[in-house]
């Protein structure tokens, strides 16, 4: 029997789900065929369809394991809020159901309209857009695995709201675009919502006057649509730095301020959605373990965008020099791409593609963590309060087929086409940290198919050097490694700074921005690359060329011409176009003549919080 069914035996208890109101009843127009949405969600809505179907029959499927799960979590948490409350509703056979698939129909239908590209929104707003259908989208997934609980409704709502607090501070008409999207959400969920606070025994929120607090926080004004964007006629290009396969990066600089201008030329990245990802993640990230995005817009040849220059090397280029690194360094620069990706992670972002070519470090063993192209919007953490369906997206958020990445360090469940989600950041981080500290792969293929060699990651067996004594650099590593529901963060996401490799680690000494380590090789080669006359080595984002012959070879096959010039374009469409308010700021006081620093356009740095509150629900007085 499910565990909540003794709220609702004996008597009539329909009085306690109230008929769905005339705004939420499902009309014959609005149940769309799943396949108007795009391939990645297509599937999973036809599945939810079959489940709304099968809740007219008495349900035959042993949720015993959801039920023993919820009852776990909410034995720890000490609520009640995590229980499942789905086959309370389908005994009723009543109004709940109705309102339950009610809700469902309309959820698909809003996130179907959702996820349209809507080129004349601003990448953060497109990101908002993400969260919300991200958000309705597992209530949708929880409905097919017949599991529901009111925290899951909770914690919706709340991640919401603190994702508006944040953008107040930030962009002030993104904030007020989030209560939007909220007051929205709300209006749609609130009849389940309370449903599952009235069955799971907790105090039921009149969430009228959520909205209507939520309305006099972020309240509705007009506000400057017009398109902010840069100009190649601002800057002044330096020189080539090196030239990849899908773009080239120069170094450049904009009224003295030095930067690293990419070039991405537009035939390369058709899709908008591939075009779209860096401008996303460059609107929220804001850590000193990541490369820093300044601006992105469009020339009439690329995709362009200005970064912060960074002089250093690549960790691969370091770790060919020194054949394996010392165990020390390996702590320090596996800490701050830890660091880097929970930042990612909270903010909403799977990086996919980590290794060291990725990786920058400069001076001071100072490591930065870059190239976006690859990243996937997932669903962020905005507040600290423990969220549990947050943890458990971990391990598996997506179905969708997509293989970002680079093979030697991507997680099996990626090509394997399983479910996946952040825990393949840490599985490629454990890869990283392994070749860090070895000078080679955990999974070697030597004369191995492409099929053979997945064969070799599936299977998780490697071994370390007989000679490499450090014993919890292995045990963190094996923690990485592990199938994706045991991984590295799969839990919560404390256990990275809470680990024993990270002992004596002094996270806040890491965030602070000054030198962790003097290592005399990588100053010599740092001394070699930008302190000679006349070098061209690069600074980061760009698969570095032998050689100059390489370097043109490789800008022709780009651009067609070995010196191509870039000419801005008349109009911009505003989904790809970033510009942080710093730049704005510096191309107003260039306008105007005026003077500016260096830092003019470096915001203030957020730090990783190292702690996760367990504060009672945000809206509980309502």
């Amino acid at each position: 029997m499910c565990p909540v069914h003794s709220l609702t035996s004996g008597g009539d208890h329909h009085h306690l789900c109230p008929t769905p109101p005339a705004h939420l009843n499902p009309q014959p127009d609005v149940l769309l065929s799943p396949g108007v949405l795009r391939h990645r969600l297509s599937t999973a809505l036809r599945e939810i369809e079959n489940v709304l179907v099968d809740i007219d029959r008495p349900s035959v499927i042993d949720t015993a394991d959801f039920q023993g799960q919820a009852l776990a979590i909410s034995s720890r948490l000490g609520g009640k809020e995590y229980v499942n409350i789905f086959d309370t509703l389908i005994t009723l056979q009543g109004p709940s159901v109705q309102v339950l698939k009610t809700v469902c129909v309309i959820m698909q239908s809003y996130v179907k309209k959702n996820i349209l590209i809507n080129e004349n929104l601003y990448p953060a707003e497109l990101y908002v857009k993400d969260q919300v259908n991200l958000f309705l989208l597992s209530i949708l997934l929880e409905v097919k695995k017949r599991y529901i609980t009111c925290g899951l409704f909770r914690e919706g709502f709340e991640n919401l709201y603190y994702m508006a607090s944040y953008m107040y501070g930030v962009e002030n008409q993104i904030a007020t675009l989030v209560a939007t999207e909220l007051c929205n959400v709300i209006v749609i969920l609130e009849d389940i919502a309370n449903l599952a606070e009235t069955f799971s025994g907790v105090s039921v929120t009149n969430y009228k006057k959520v909205k209507e607090y939520i309305k006099t926080q972020y309240p509705e004004t007009a506000t400057d649509r017009s398109i902010y964007y840069g100009k190649v006629k601002y800057f002044r290009i330096e020189k080539l730095l090196g030239a990849g396969g899908f773009g080239a990066v120069y170094q450049a600089s904009i009224a003295g301020v030095e930067c690293a201008m990419k070039h991405v030329p537009l035939r390369l990245l058709p899709d908008p959605e591939n075009s779209t990802v860096d401008k996303k993640v460059a609107s929220l990230i804001n850590h000193i373990c990541l490369v820093n995005y300044f601006a992105c817009f469009c020339t009439q040849e690329s995709y362009v965008t200005v970064m912060e220059f960074i002089r250093g090397v690549d960790v691969i280029k370091l770790l060919r020099e020194c054949r394996k690194l010392p165990k020390e360094l390996v702590k320090i620069v596996i800490a701050q791409v830890g660091l880097a990706l929970q930042h990612m992670h909270y903010k909403g972002f799977i990086h996919r593609d980590v290794k060291p070519s990725n990786i920058m470090i400069s001076r001071g063993c100072r490591v930065k963590l870059f190239d976006f192209d690859t990243a996937k919007v997932c669903y962020g953490k905005h507040h600290k309060k423990y969220m549990f369906y947050f943890s458990r997206r971990t391990s598996g958020e997506f179905k969708d087929g997509e293989i970002a990445g680079t093979l030697s360090y991507m997680a099996p469940e990626v090509f394997s086409k399983d479910f996946y989600g952040r825990a393949t950041d840490w599985f490629s981080l454990g890869v990283t940290a392994y070749e860090l500290a070895t000078g080679r792969l955990p999974f070697r293929f030597e004369d191995k198919e492409f099929d053979e060699q997945k064969e070799i990651i599936r299977k998780g067996r490697y071994s370390w050097p007989k000679d490499h004594v450090d014993y919890v650099l292995q045990v963190f590593v094996d923690y990485c490694l592990r199938p994706k529901q045991h991984r590295l963060c799969t839990k919560r996401y404390l256990e990275l700074l809470f680990h024993p490799y990270f002992e004596n680690v002094s996270w806040e000494h890491v965030e602070n921005g000054q030198a962790l380590m003097d290592f005399e090789p990588l100053n010599a080669m740092i001394a070699n690359s930008f302190d000679e006359p006349g070098s061209s080595s690069s600074c980061c984002v760009a698969d570095q060329p032998a050689s100059e012959s390489d370097n043109l070879e490789k800008i022709v096959a780009l651009f067609g011409w070995p010196s191509p010039q870039f000419h801005d374009t008349v109009g911009q469409k505003p989904m790809f176009v970033y510009s942080s308010m710093e730049f704005r700021k510096l191309i107003e006081s260039i306008k105007k003549k005026q003077s500016h620093a260096m830092e003019t356009l470096y915001r203030p740095l957020e730090r990783v919080y190292t702690t996760e509150n367990r504060e009672d629900y945000e809206f509980e007085g309502f």
